[in-house]
């Protein structure tokens, strides 16, 4: 099996769904520009696009903490799937499954992502009024 380790902004919103059997799972999708050379003339990359799913409980968090945009480092198994789009061309997508994802947004950072995301409130860390050292 194959793993992978990334890092680089969520370029869409975190979708959760719920199963009747009580399990829950989220995709989002990461772009990493970080190896990837521009074309000839171009300043910039177009970048590598990544799947995420995340299953259980930490699924619930990601859902939580991360909004478009974030930066993430994700490190998981690395799994291409085949699936047929709306032209019924074929495609292929790797996909990181069971991932362990690091924020790497500082609270501030990422407080102001999730409120310009249309979210709003802390993500359950206390304030440091609250903090009794």
């Amino acid at each position: 099996m194959a793993s992978i380790s990334i890092a680089g902004k969520v370029t869409r919103a975190p979708e959760i769904k719920f199963f009747d059997s009580g399990s829950q799972l989220c995709t989002f999708s990461v772009i990493d520009k970080e190896y990837v050379r521009p074309a000839k003339g171009q300043d910039e990359a177009a970048g590598q696009f990544y799947d995420v799913q995340v299953w259980g409980k930490y699924a619930e968090i990601i859902s939580d903490r991360v909004v478009k945009g974030s930066r993430v480092a994700v490190h998981g198994k690395a799994v291409w799937e085949e699936y047929t789009n709306k032209s019924g061309e074929k495609r292929k997508v790797l996909r990181v499954n069971d991932p362990n994802v690091t924020f790497l947004d500082n609270k501030e950072e990422a407080e102001a992502l999730k409120a310009a995301a249309g979210g709003g409130g802390s993500f359950g860390a206390p304030s440091t009024e609250e903090i009794p050292f």
